[in-house]
């Protein structure tokens, strides 16, 4: 039998671009800011020593979410 986990870990998106500097003015494509590629990158390699090897990880389809989870 595998090991239940019963935790949930919420990890809100990166610092992503303002709708007015994003040429599209749908929120779900708002990317991360080159400053937000560098927290995503950061935080993943925290949550990478620190999580159970076994994590699931969920991402909203909006980009900005997309591309923070791609860090981890």
């Amino acid at each position: 039998m595998g090991i239940i986990f019963n935790n949930i870990l919420l990890w809100r998106h990166a610092e992503a671009m303002s709708a007015e500097d994003q040429s599209s003015q749908n929120d779900m494509e708002r990317e991360l800011t080159k400053k937000g590629q560098r927290q995503a990158k950061q935080i993943a390699r925290w949550l990478k020593r620190n999580l159970p090897k076994e994590t699931l990880l969920l991402s909203s389809p909006a980009v900005r979410a997309y591309q923070t989870a791609e860090a981890f």
